[in-house]
């Protein structure tokens, strides 16, 4: 029941935040007036908003639990947190099919599987990491999607940080995190091999869809920072 009032809550949010956008005469909003421009905004704040309350929420649960025991069982407090992430998911389904983003729409599959399959095992502090570590970046990465759709000055302050940020969180963080996760996982009694080998398979696809976006986006940063030298010796 809790999912599904959070999941229509993403859309009476969404549906709002994009009316105000539209019709708001005052300050930067009459910036993202017209339709696709305030679709992109009310997306970025629908995820801005989960990606800064989950890594909240997260860390909050994760200073609760004794040790760092990642095959912990749920608490009520962990079962909240991905009620929470999964209604978002769910909700932002509907948004990339529709938009026909098919690489969010693998990657949030993927998530929802992710969680669900490790709900299922009763492993929860695992996920929170996933979670938190996953989600750390998104909060700055859609400053930086709005910033530099608009050209907005603060895109060409931050856009340096972001790229390495995200490389080394998404890139470097996250991967080493699978891993460790994945040693753990294997050695665990009560881990069935065939959930072994489907986490393991679905884990590597998830990261390399972020090394590939690392991998991009530092390409785009390289190509931008040559523009801007350009620039600067005109």
């Amino acid at each position: 029941m809790q999912l599904i009032i959070y999941f229509f809550g993403w859309f009476c949010a969404y549906s709002i935040t994009k009316l105000v956008c539209q019709f708001s005469p005052f300050g930067f909003l009459k910036d993202w007036n017209n339709s696709k421009d305030s679709t992109l905004f009310a997306m970025s704040l629908m995820s801005y908003f989960h990606s800064t309350h989950l890594c909240y929420i997260c860390i909050r649960e994760l200073s609760f639990k004794n040790g760092f025991d990642l095959t912990s069982n749920f608490t009520i407090g962990d079962i909240n947190i991905i009620t929470f992430s999964l209604s978002y998911f769910f909700y932002d389904l509907y948004h990339v099919y529709r938009l026909k983003s098919y690489m969010f729409l693998v990657h949030h599959s993927l998530s929802i599987l992710f969680i669900w399959f490790f709900f299922y095992l009763n492993f929860s502090t695992i996920i929170l990491m996933n979670l938190l570590i996953s989600e750390f970046t998104t909060p700055l990465l859609n400053v930086w999607i709005l910033t530099k759709e608009k050209k907005y000055p603060i895109f060409y302050q931050i856009n340096g940080f972001f790229t390495y940020f995200y490389i080394f969180i998404r890139g470097i963080i996250l991967p080493i995190f699978t891993i460790y996760s994945m040693i753990t996982m294997y050695n665990e009694e009560k881990m069935h091999k065939v959930f072994f080998y489907l986490l393991s398979c679905m884990g590597m696809v998830i990261n390399v869809g972020n090394l590939l976006w690392s991998k991009n986006l530092f390409i785009g940063y390289l190509k931008w920072k040559k523009k801007q030298s350009e620039k600067k010796t005109r």
